[in-house]
């Protein structure tokens, strides 16, 4: 892994992941709530190892990494998000010009799935994206947008009431249909929100509340399921000669 700088005017700090390998894709993947902690940094080396490609994840918050939720609610609400999505972008352009990736997807994670959503429809250069868990306000995303393939995943049993819950996740599918979305759709019956996060990868810096909740939500059966279809999603969709 490398720390990395996507530009000078404003500086933004971003994490490399698999700089040595020569695959002629790459992924950027968007963190939790929680910032670029230790758990979305195993994530990113995970998919770096295991497509052999470069992954990128841009620190959305600025260097700040949230260890309880009153800490990170706050930190989300001093976002500009049209700097946010605009970072992305600079992401998805740093892999493609400075790393010579000829296709590029973006994947998500909860406030990271919502965004990944929100790239689909609004970033230049996403040719697909996979949405774990994450649901954008229809003010930052006009689903009807989108144009590149997605791929999405929820826990049936999601406790993140009006976000995520099954409800919602029912909700943005039955949008993403009338659209006419090219679209992919998951529920894992076993599973809550957070549930990619495996217990080996938690933030030792957690709270210790947090990571309880995120364990009672957790189902290795739906995460092996879920990697396999990300990864099968992922390459089905990237220019890979």
């Amino acid at each position: 892994m490398s720390r990395v700088t996507l530009k000078k005017e404003v500086e933004v700090t971003a994490y490399l992941f698999g700089e040595n390998h020569r695959a002629s894709y790459g992924i950027v993947v968007l963190h939790e709530i929680w910032g670029v902690n230790y758990t979305i940094r195993a994530l990113a080396q995970e998919l770096a190892d295991f497509l052999s490609c470069k992954v990128l994840v841009p620190d959305l918050f600025g260097g700040k990494v949230a260890r309880h939720i009153s800490e990170a609610t706050r930190i989300r609400s001093l976002l500009d998000w049209s700097q946010v999505v605009s970072d992305i972008g600079i992401a998805v352009r740093f892999l493609r010009d400075r790393h010579h990736c000829r296709s590029v997807g973006v994947v998500g994670f909860s406030l990271g799935g919502a965004l990944a959503l929100t790239a689909a429809a609004a970033v230049n250069g996403v040719d697909c994206c996979v949405c774990f868990y994450g649901i954008p306000p229809r003010q930052l995303c006009d689903i009807r947008k989108i144009s590149v393939p997605v791929q999405l995943h929820f826990g049936e049993k999601d406790q993140a009431k009006g976000f995520t819950d099954l409800d919602e996740a029912l909700r943005l599918e039955e949008e993403l249909k009338v659209a006419g979305i090219n679209h992919e759709f998951y529920v894992y019956p076993k599973a809550g929100h957070g549930f990619m996060s495996r217990p080996d990868q938690y933030d030792i810096e957690l709270a210790d509340s947090i990571k309880q909740r995120i364990l009672e939500q957790y189902d290795p059966d739906s995460r092996h399921i879920a990697f396999q279809r990300m990864i099968s999603f992922l390459m089905r969709h990237f220019d890979t000669v």
